[in-house]
């Protein structure tokens, strides 16, 4: 079972961690929009997700 802080703390991480990647896409596609820039926006975006679903104990079978 996973404490109450280090829940937190990876929710937090993962939250930020989707907006930075929300924000430099953003950024980047308006600079110089591109399928590139698109791509690696919604790599930010779901590792920030996953880094949260991980941290609330989701577990994926392999």
């Amino acid at each position: 079972m996973i404490d109450a802080a280090k829940a937190i703390m990876l929710l937090g991480f993962g939250r930020i961690a989707g907006m930075s990647g929300l924000a430099v896409g953003a950024t980047d596609m308006m600079s110089r929009p591109s399928l590139r820039s698109l791509i690696a926006t919604a790599i930010f975006m779901l590792a920030g997700s996953a880094t949260v679903a991980v941290g609330c104990g989701y577990r994926p079978r392999i």
